[in-house]
């Protein structure tokens, strides 16, 4: 655990900005550190991203309409629940907007993915299975 601590701020001083396993040592694996990522991560000392294969882009520049997309965020959330525990977060910052993007992603990964979000500038309110949160609780991911 250590080592991994120890070797965050050199990797994130790299160009690509993303932690190695393989820079640990030669051959290393992910799962063979696995206990110490989770101790990390739950002793909030480290805040862990996860690809997500297909989902991990936050555009997708495709020229067929229903694959063309931009996602803001993808999060994982703390739980699994029956669905998956990747969530996706639009930001909007103004009152008049449109869904468009996450709509799109509802429909081709609905029943994998947990519940969408959107930060907004309204109130707290759920439509359509999509939870809308004020800006000020985007610390609540």
């Amino acid at each position: 655990m250590t080592r991994i601590f120890d070797a965050i701020p050199s990797q994130l001083q790299k160009h690509e900005k993303r932690f190695r396993i393989g820079s640990l040592e030669k051959g290393a694996r992910t799962r063979d550190y696995a206990n110490a990522f989770f101790w990390l991560e739950e002793s909030r000392g480290v805040n862990v991203c996860y690809a997500a294969t297909e989902l991990f882009f936050c555009s997708n520049h495709s020229r067929v309409a229903e694959d063309r997309r931009e996602i803001d965020f993808l999060v994982r959330k703390p739980s699994i629940t029956m669905r998956h525990n990747i969530s996706r977060v639009e930001v909007k910052s103004t009152s008049r907007y449109t869904l468009t993007s996450l709509d799109k992603c509802i429909r081709k990964y609905g029943n994998c993915l947990a519940t969408p979000d959107v930060l907004h500038s309204s109130d707290l309110k759920e439509v359509d299975d999509i939870t809308y949160l004020p800006l000020y609780m985007a610390g609540c991911f």
